[in-house]
């Protein structure tokens, strides 16, 4: 019995990664047929179905499964399905959705963003934080453009600044919540979303070929045809006899840029991706009756917030009142629940209705917190406790995941994210500043 536990829970952080890790592909060569995808008449049934221990071709075929298609997005009828079939590695006749869909979005985002702070430049006289950031962007790739290319081109600094915060953007995204968007997106009847640009090898490659392309039309634009032949025939022997041996190794160098550049960002942000997933596998188990100790900490922990608030502020007396009420309802839920859990009257179902209602008293204590304008470090106090509270219940109550080792887990958590903010702008930096090295080698012609 144990192998077999074992082995369930084996195949259910399997099918967790894999589904975390599939892009909504479509393949319009086949009628736009959504990729590892079957459309089921109803979502319930299909899980009741996978709920009596069948398997999920069994269900699919007594629920008359057919291809999910993209017009049947977002109307909750297609279902996750691993077909087990060999994939091509290269396929043209696939699309990624999400990739292509999240990254133009955020490429209009951040053309909206500019234009606003655009149009703030001419209004305001006194620059606000917005427009301040903005200029602060601009200024610092302006600056990198004009210490790297040394010749006047006034496509390159604009080129530079697009470069630098669409994978800034792209890359910000890895800092959501692994379980958020995707979840999210499942009860909307999308059965996949990869929510980061750059973890697609397609997006990075797609504009690494891009600024592969750019370095050829420069040569051919500052060094002529005879110039490009000589960069590639010459070098780095300088002699004629020998321009197959540096055509092969120069082409090898050339070929190498696009390839680096495209994989480096692609393998970190890839990376980057997988240490949260695996973060929030290690320190994440469905709701269960066990877990209503959890629930009943939360509560008290709350009850004795709200009774702090009560006996130290200095607010009006309906303030008090509130948090009165409050403290009284929170350590009153937490009897109640110690009383169900004594009985072995707790469900599934029962945890993450405690757990909503949790969330609703932790954003009262948020809300009340606010208010309190008497002491600062208080007020922090209570926010940041009850942003964690809040954070918790939400976890359990909506994505179906309650932390384990909630110190541990947010510990972890905040320590990649932190360091993982690192990453995100370096990915961003380096991007463009290779970007603008290409160019400017491919622009510059020797004496």
């Amino acid at each position: 019995m144990a192998n077999e536990a074992a082995k369930v829970e084996e195949n259910g952080i399997t099918e967790y990664i894999n589904h975390h890790l599939q892009f909504l592909q479509v393949d319009y060569s086949n009628g736009w047929v959504i990729k590892n995808s079957k459309k089921v008449t109803s979502v319930s049934d299909y899980t009741n179905c996978l709920a009596d221990h069948q398997t999920p071709d069994q269900c699919l075929t007594k629920l008359g499964a057919t291809d999910c298609r993209m017009s049947d997005l977002f109307t909750s009828t297609c279902v996750p399905y691993e077909s087990g079939e060999t994939q091509e590695i290269v396929d043209f006749n696939l699309i990624n959705l999400d990739s292509s869909i999240i990254s133009i979005f955020l490429g209009f985002l951040i053309l909206g963003l500019f234009w606003i702070g655009k149009n703030l430049e001419k209004k305001s006289k006194v620059p606000g934080k917005f427009l301040t950031a903005i200029e602060m962007v601009v200024g610092f790739v302006n600056q990198s453009v004009k210490d790297i290319f040394h010749v006047q081109n006034k496509l390159i600094a604009p080129l530079a600044l697009t470069v630098f915060m669409w994978v800034f953007s792209m890359n910000l995204l890895d800092l959501l919540p692994v379980d958020l968007l995707p979840n999210i997106c499942k009860g909307l009847g999308v059965p996949y979303i990869r929510v980061v640009p750059s973890a697609d090898v397609n997006v990075t490659m797609g504009m690494s070929v891009t600024i592969f392309l750019l370095i050829l039309a420069y040569t051919f634009k500052y060094k002529g045809i005879k110039g490009f032949v000589k960069d590639y025939a010459l070098h780095p022997f300088n002699t004629w006899f020998l321009a197959p041996v540096n055509i092969f190794l120069e082409g090898i160098s050339l070929l190498a840029k696009p390839v680096s550049l495209g994989l480096r960002l692609f393998g970190n942000m890839y990376a980057g991706e997988t240490i949260f997933i695996l973060i929030t596998i290690f320190f994440g188990f469905e709701p269960s009756g066990d877990s209503i100790i959890s629930v009943i900490t939360l509560n008290a922990l709350l009850g004795i917030l709200f009774l702090l608030m009560r006996f130290r502020s200095k607010d009006s007396s309906v303030s008090k009142s509130i948090c009165s009420f409050l403290s009284l309802a929170a350590i009153g839920l937490a009897v109640f629940e110690s009383i169900l859990m004594y009985n072995g009257q707790v469900s599934e179902e029962l945890i993450k209705v405690f757990y909503m209602i949790d969330l609703f008293f932790a954003l009262g204590l948020l809300v009340l917190a606010f208010l309190r304008r008497e002491n600062k470090g208080k007020m922090w106090l209570s926010i940041v406790t009850a942003a964690v509270i809040i954070c918790v219940c939400l976890s359990s109550s909506l994505l179906g995941v309650l932390p384990v080792g909630a110190i541990s887990g947010i510990i972890l958590n905040l320590v990649w994210a932190l360091f993982h903010i690192l990453i995100i702008f370096l990915q961003a930096f380096i991007f463009m500043i290779l970007t603008i090295v290409y160019l400017a080698s491919a622009s510059t012609t020797e004496e």
